[in-house]
């Protein structure tokens, strides 16, 4: 078993600044200050990591009303990054609404979120990750979040693969990503939670975008081609229909992958056991979106130039 370590080595000061000291393979629970407010996270060195490697970084964005911790068992990235040699980060929100955690995808204003993760990030490239493969997933409201850190902080994060989760209405006429960005987005037509159709559903101070809508913003951001190539996958065990489409050609090679899962629900598919139907709606089986999002990462990469601490 992999070993877990605390590390807090921040205590008092306004943003991060002191260096994690990750030694060897295992679990690492951080914290870190930023706007005065506490910030807590935990890092997860690969089996194979050795001390001067430099590693791809993909930061995991929890869903609302979660924590980091729990989004690593959900997923089990941790185990797959084991597999495929790179570092995952789960940080955790602390915005509060209705008394429960929420990212601030421009709903909870309190919180910087963005200017936590842009610190996070500074701070593990200082020793451990390749400044120019750095990426972000997340789910729900934690996609959402992934979507508002690929807009802001585009300079810093080579691609992001958000699932079950938008953008919040108003927003896509403010934000302006600083390059394109590649995106892969997997949402389920029978969300309730998240709906496909956009609205108020698993959302507050505002609705979202609905998954068309979403695709359509990202793919005139990235000057891909509006006309899709799609192809339907092998009928999954659950009984769901998926469609895979392709916006290619975009500026800088930055395409957009969008899966639709007919009948799906608001899940993280390939993980059943953890989304009761009743709950969440049917969970694609042998669509593997942990291997799916790494293989699709790992085509991209910042430009030279581009990623730059601070």
């Amino acid at each position: 078993m992999l070993k877990k370590n605390i590390i807090d080595q921040t205590a008092g000061l306004n943003t991060a600044s002191a260096e994690r000291d990750f030694k060897s393979p295992g679990d690492y629970d951080c914290t870190m200050v930023v706007d005065n407010r506490k910030r807590t996270y935990r890092v997860h060195m690969p089996s194979g990591f050795k001390p001067g490697a430099r590693l791809p970084l993909v930061i995991m964005m929890h869903g609302g009303q979660m924590t980091g911790i729990q989004m690593e068992r959900i997923t089990g990235l941790s185990d797959f990054a084991d597999g495929n040699n790179f570092v995952v980060a789960y940080p955790d929100a602390i915005g509060i609404y209705k008394n429960r955690l929420y990212w601030n995808d421009s709903r909870v204003p309190e919180v910087d979120d963005v200017k936590f993760i842009s610190a996070l990030i500074d701070e593990l490239i200082c020793r451990y990750i390749d400044p120019r493969h750095v990426y972000v997933t997340g789910y729900s409201n934690g996609g959402g979040m992934a979507n508002f850190l690929g807009s802001a902080i585009s300079d810093k994060i080579a691609a992001i693969a958000p699932v079950a989760g938008t953008i919040v209405k108003g927003m896509d006429r403010k934000w302006k990503p600083k390059r394109p960005v590649p995106v892969l987005y997997f949402h389920g037509t029978d969300d309730q939670l998240a709906y496909y159709e956009g609205g108020t559903a698993g959302t507050y101070r505002g609705s979202s975008l609905s998954a068309e809508e979403y695709i359509q913003w990202w793919v005139k951001k990235n000057g891909c081609d509006p006309e899709p190539v799609c192809n339907e996958l092998k009928k999954d065990p659950s009984g769901l229909l998926v469609k895979r489409c392709v916006y290619g050609k975009g500026h800088g090679a930055a395409k957009v992958i969008f899966y639709r899962i007919e009948g799906g629900g608001h899940t993280w598919p390939g993980r059943p056991k953890f989304f009761p139907v009743k709950i969440y709606g049917k969970t694609a089986v042998s669509l593997n979106a942990n291997e799916i999002i790494w293989q699709f990462f790992k085509e991209f990469k910042l430009p030279v130039g581009t990623s730059s601490p601070g």
